[in-house]
């Protein structure tokens, strides 16, 4: 008489192979979802970040005011030296 454990592997065997393409397409679903049109329309909150050789200044272009401006920030200090204007491209 045959043994029932080999049926019993593969019904196993299908029930979780099911239960993964199920988790996958849930996922997919989500991963696809299509972003709205201001996320392409906007620009970064900072660009052009320049650290200084030694190691102890950032610079970046601020885009957050209506203006962008460039900040000047002391690493060690945690504050920002001088905050420069930029004029309109």
């Amino acid at each position: 008489m045959p043994s029932s454990r080999p049926a019993y592997l593969a019904a196993a065997t299908l029930v979780l192979v099911f239960i993964a393409f199920a988790q996958i397409s849930l996922g997919s679903e989500s991963a696809t979802a299509v972003p709205p049109a201001e996320a392409f329309g906007a620009l970064p909150a900072d660009t052009d970040v320049a650290l200084s050789p030694d190691g102890r200044r950032l610079a970046w272009v601020d885009n957050t005011e209506l203006k962008a401006h460039v900040e000047m920030f002391d690493v060690d200090a945690r504050k920002t030296l001088r905050i420069l204007a930029l004029q309109s491209r």
